[in-house]
């Protein structure tokens, strides 16, 4: 669908400042990034020839053989419930947007957009294990969702252009356009919901215990790398990063202005000019 057919007003809109409060801070590179990087993908499509039954095994022996035990339950824990989260996702298709509130539809995206794996990563990569006490602690809970809303939100604000093209309506966006909101009316109900997310994150640490010295820097340590999930992925939505990316929904020049601006040109695009 050409753009000018969607958005025949050809109008632009302001999009929340997604790169504020715990977003606000710049990603450090690994400086053997792109190398490594270049490395791994040879090494995957010689290894495991691009077949996706091959890769799926090799993942499990390689968890098997890296991740402690707490940390592979925790691992297929999370899985599981994405999985079914995803199962849900294909079977919503059939719902109306309308049907759902934007509560109902949080809960129900919270499991489909794929963190919480991630999580467990996390302290695998900087070699950290977390007591399942502390990682069943309110205010641990409390900023895992955080982060896990911020991706969400801050991925169905960005693909909007994307979503609208390709006649997707199941996001934040969407369904506050159903339930009556303008488009920029809607962009600001998603910015004052990443807000209180911020908010949140902020509460959840003032209220967290210390559990002594040292088990105090590892659960700083996890947090600080689950708040990394987010901004990578508020990256990776908006821009190219590092010289080998490109953006998820823009090319670099244009997610460079939109970080600038906040302006979401509607009605061109070199990603969404379908």
């Amino acid at each position: 669908m050409p753009a000018s057919a969607a958005f025949p007003d050809n109008g632009d809109v302001l999009v929340p400042d997604m790169f504020s409060s715990i977003l606000s801070v710049t990603p450090v590179k690994n400086p053997h990034y792109d190398k490594v990087k270049q490395e791994a993908g040879a090494w995957i499509a010689d290894e495991l020839r691009l077949v996706g039954q091959a890769y799926a095994g090799h993942v499990i022996r390689l968890a098997k053989s890296l991740l402690l035990k707490a940390l592979q339950h925790r691992y297929k824990s999370y899985m599981k419930h994405y999985m079914l989260g995803v199962l849900g996702q294909v079977n919503s298709r059939k719902l109306p947007v309308k049907a759902l509130t934007i509560d109902e539809f949080l809960i129900f995206r919270r499991g489909t957009i794929g963190v919480m794996p991630c999580t467990v990563l996390v302290e695998y990569a900087l070699g950290i294990e977390v007591p399942e006490t502390i990682i069943n602690h309110t205010s641990v809970k409390t900023c895992q969702e955080v982060a896990v809303d911020l991706v969400l939100l801050d991925n169905d604000v960005l693909s909007y252009k994307k979503d609208v093209l390709e006649g997707e309506e199941l996001s934040v966006i969407g369904i506050l356009r159903s339930q009556g909101y303008t488009l920029q009316e809607a962009m600001n109900e998603a910015g004052n919901m990443i807000e209180r997310c911020y908010r949140r994150w902020d509460e959840a640490l003032e209220h967290m215990p210390s559990w002594g010295a040292e088990l105090d820097i590892v659960v700083l340590t996890y947090l600080d790398g689950i708040r990394n999930i987010a901004l990578g992925s508020l990256l990776w939505s908006v821009t190219s990063v590092v010289s080998l990316w490109t953006g998820r929904y823009f090319d670099k020049e244009e997610g460079d202005q939109l970080r600038k601006t906040r302006i979401l040109r509607l009605g061109t695009g070199s990603k969404t000019s379908l």
